[in-house]
Order: structure tokens, then sequence, then C-alpha cells
């Protein structure tokens, strides 16, 4: 739903901002990831803060600093790395962290005025360390705690069998109809409708292909949107078909939740099954975001939604 930080912070010193994101955040937020530091202590504040929505109701990180035993770190879920240089936004970003963190004002132990942590400066950091800075800084973590942040994804555990699609409420399999050997837009003329209920449709944001007898949708981040009533309660199928066998992988997000990673699914694919509550059907609408991490792209060949 965006951002939040603290434009006086001196990590962004050389990055100048509003306490929200606007254009100079756009292409640093598109396609990031965030990280849960729920485990952090309740008075932990990252340098930028992503702000969930109500299916994802979890603190989230997307730059944070912290003292850690005898050292100090800033770990960022940005992309501040690919094509860098020619991505000005985040190249200036990157500038402004080292700055920052070449500096003497690198100080993520400062803790909430008052703490008795701080006696020694009286129950305060020194003015000249605080000037310009938001009264409240990000704590020391623990090692156990920023392991527990920072501990990796699990893969998905979504796989499943492919249904019985006799009580399918959409049934839909991918490009079917779309020209041969030939890349296009989404249409969703191009499409076998196999199934599809009154209430129930589907959008994709990506691209069609269609060789021998294989078709599919693919994208580099591949978007399938699902308009449902909003008090529903089923499963959503989706078959992942990497036909051409190029070691595709994918990182997983349904209604704004990290499903983790899908690997080699390749040969005759593989159907993920995923749960859909009556929370996440609460605006009408499911989303599954499939972003690429490794081959050309994301396959999906078909969906299929089966209430409860």
């Amino acid at each position: 739903m965006g951002i939040l930080c603290d434009p006086k912070h001196p990590a962004l010193a050389e990055f100048p901002t509003e306490s929200f994101g606007d254009w100079q955040w756009q292409d640093l937020l598109q396609n990031s990831e965030a990280l849960i530091i729920d485990d952090a202590p309740a008075e932990f504040r990252p340098i930028v803060q992503f702000v969930p929505d109500f299916n994802n109701n979890k603190k989230l990180s997307a730059i944070f600093e912290a003292k850690v035993g005898k050292g100090k770190l800033i770990v960022s879920t940005l992309n501040l790395q690919k094509n860098i240089e020619n991505r000005r936004e985040a190249k200036q970003l990157l500038h402004s962290l080292l700055a920052y963190m070449k500096s003497d004002e690198f100080l993520p132990t400062n803790m909430l005025a008052g703490d008795p942590k701080l006696s020694e400066h009286g129950g305060n950091p020194p003015a000249n360390q605080m000037e310009g800075r938001s009264p409240q800084r990000p704590n020391s973590l623990d090692e156990k705690i920023l392991n527990k942040i920072l501990k990796p994804v699990p893969k998905a555990k979504n796989r499943a069998d492919k249904p019985d699609t006799a009580n399918a409420l959409l049934n839909i399999k991918a490009a079917v109809n779309a020209p041969m050997a030939t890349p296009d837009q989404w249409n969703v003329s191009m499409d076998k409708v196999i199934t599809k209920k009154d209430g129930f449709d589907y959008t994709i944001q990506g691209k069609v292909w269609r060789q021998g007898k294989n078709s599919v949708w693919h994208n580099p981040h591949l978007v399938i949107e699902i308009n449902c009533p909003k008090d529903f309660v089923g499963d959503f199928y989706v078959h992942f078909n990497d036909f051409s066998s190029e070691d595709r992988g994918a990182a997983l997000f349904f209604c704004g939740t990290d499903l983790g990673p899908i690997s080699r699914y390749d040969n005759e694919g593989v159907w993920l099954k995923l749960p859909v509550t009556a929370v996440m059907a609460k605006t009408g609408k499911l989303r599954l975001d499939a972003r690429v991490t490794k081959g050309p792209n994301v396959v999906v060949s078909q969906i299929i939604l089966i209430q409860k």
C-alpha cells in the first residue's frame, strides 16, 4: 500500500524524499520484496517501512539498520544491484546508504529517549548525535532475532494433484486459440473457457504463447486476477508448466501472502492448490503474483477455481 520513512534520517540525506513514496521510489518499489520484522522489539523502526493491506497485517521492512554484537549493519530488500548503472534512483539510494554507513552518524544503537541503556548519557544520546533526527531510533538486535527475521523462505508447500473439475466455477486453459509460435499480449478470446459461472471472471497481466500442443500465459512478472463473490471460500488451482524445460523458477505471492518459491516445473508441469478464505475474497478479487527468479519468464497453462 506504499511506504513510510523519516525524511530526516541521515541514511536518506542524499536521497531527498517525503515521508511517503513519491516518483523517485517507483522503480525501487516495483517488484520489490518485504521483510517481516514482527519478531523485532516493539519500538524497532525501519528506515523505510512498507504499509501492508488487511490481508497481510505485518510489520514490513524495506530498509532497516541494527547493531548486532560488536557489529552494525543495514539490510535492504530493495533491488540495489541489478542494472544499477541504468537505474538512477537505485544508484542514488545506494550512494546515500553507503555514505551514511561510512559517516560518524551511523549509530543504529540509539534508543528511545529515557531508555536505561543510555544512562551514560543521562538517559538521552548526545545532542550532536540526535540533531535533525526523529527521537525514535532502532534498538540493537539480538543475533537470534536477526536469524529469525532473515530465515530462508520455505519452498512452496501447495503442490497438489490435478483437481476434479466437475464442480469447477472457473476452468480456463491458457492461449489455446492464440496464433501458433507468435508472441502476443493476452486477450480473453485467445483462451479456452471450459467453465465460467456467473459472478466469476479473470484477467491476465502477461503475454501468450502456443507451440505444438502446449499453450501458456507467460511474463517475467505474471499476474492472474480472479473476480469472485465477496463471501467466496474455496480452492484456486494453478498449473505451472515449463514445457520447454528452460529451468524456470518463480517467487509466488497470493492475496498478499508470500508462498515461497517454485522451481523445476518442467515435464508434466506442477499443480498448486491455493486455499481461499472469506477474508481473502473480501474485496471481490483474488490476485496471484508470480515473479521470475530464474529462466526467461513464468509460464502458466491452466487455472481452476472450486468452491468448498
